[in-house]
């Protein structure tokens, strides 16, 4: 199937966006998703008409151009990744999500009444605070990087605690199977 991203905006409306290819059921992929936010300026130019009188007494008249106006756009950009390679890209165009107290929630997404479960195995989660280049995605890490905000490795075993290799932001585990890591 597809990969979703799904999140909420400061007003509490959802946005949903799918990777333009799919996955392959029973083999391994490396999944990732960024969201760049990104801003387009664009200036109205006009020409304003100023009347003088020069030093010889003689009125003349000078056109200026300048802007008027600036218009700004804010959005941000969601580019999918699946094995290393751009799977799709798509740019809301909204306020930014401002982010909550909620929970994160992996592998589960929720569009109004209706709720989706991820079907297959997760063997890591990365939470970066910046967007990663297509160059960055995939490399090894070792949890001091700057700009990653959580890890998730899943290499408890047991339990229903996904502990966090680089800060304190824990995770519960809810209706999981543990398998090997692949």
């Amino acid at each position: 199937g597809k990969v979703c991203f799904v999140f909420e905006d400061p007003s509490g409306k959802y946005y949903n966006y799918l990777s333009n290819t799919s996955v392959i059921a029973g083999s391994f992929h490396h999944i990732a998703v960024t969201r760049k936010r990104g801003m387009t300026t664009q200036e109205k130019k006009g020409t304003k008409s100023f009347e003088f009188t020069n030093a010889d007494g003689d009125k003349e008249v000078q056109e200026v151009e300048m802007v008027e106006s600036v218009n700004t756009e804010e959005w941000s950009e969601i580019t999918f990744y699946i094995d290393g390679k751009v799977a799709g890209t798509s740019r809301y165009h909204g306020q930014a999500p401002s982010g909550n107290n909620g929970n994160l929630v992996i592998g589960r997404s929720q569009v109004g009444g209706r709720v989706s479960y991820f079907k297959g195995a997760i063997s890591e989660v990365r939470l970066w605070n910046k967007a990663r280049s297509t160059e960055e995605i995939g490399k090894t890490i070792e949890a001091q990087e700057m700009g990653l905000a959580a890890w998730w490795q899943f290499e408890e075993g047991e339990g229903n605690i996904a502990v966090d290799g680089k800060s304190s932001n824990h995770g519960h585990i809810q209706g999981a199977t543990r398998i090997k890591s692949p």
